[in-house]
């Protein structure tokens, strides 16, 4: 493992990656699965970063193992997920959850259908913004008071007699 790393992945900063474990999978034809778990997240992502832009036209893949559920989820999402890129919108998968244009989806084993979940996080939805906007403190960005009606500030009131003893 440490030797494909070097070479093929031209990770040689890696050679010495620590990994937790490594075991072959039984396997029916002569490709030969090998699972390997690294004790740092950092070195799997960058592994399997330089694996996606480096074993393009290889006969070696890399790629993260998932459950059986989870890639039964994934493998639904994904016939949806290149119907809307195909319609040019913008699509992800995130480990069994499909985003497109900031909305979550999900799959649903049960009915076998694509369901929305929500939105995703990070992107708050038009109706947060349309709360804040109702909220406290946007008397303030209007140029008004935040003051309940009827209740004058103390500040305001002093201005007002400092003006009327000028006058």
């Amino acid at each position: 493992m440490r030797e494909f790393i070097k070479t093929e992945l031209n990770l040689p900063e890696l050679e010495n990656v620590d990994i937790e474990r490594a075991h072959r999978m039984k396997s029916r034809d002569e490709n030969t699965c090998i699972i390997v778990k690294f004790t740092k997240y950092k070195d799997r992502d960058q592994i399997l970063s330089r694996a996606r832009r480096n074993l393009g036209n290889t006969r070696y893949s890399v790629h993260k193992d998932f459950i059986e559920r989870v890639k039964v989820h994934r493998r639904e999402l994904g016939k949806r997920l290149v119907q809307e890129r195909e319609r040019g919108n913008y699509a992800a998968m995130s480990y069994d959850k499909l985003i497109i244009e900031n909305t979550v989806y999900g799959y649903d084993e049960m009915n076998e259908n694509v369901f929305e979940i929500g939105r995703a996080r990070g992107q708050p939805s038009t109706r947060f913004h349309k709360r804040l906007s109702r909220g406290r403190g946007a008397e303030r960005r209007d140029g008004g008071s935040t003051r309940a009606p009827g209740r004058a500030s103390p500040l305001a009131s002093e201005q007002a007699s400092a003006t009327d003893d000028v006058a």
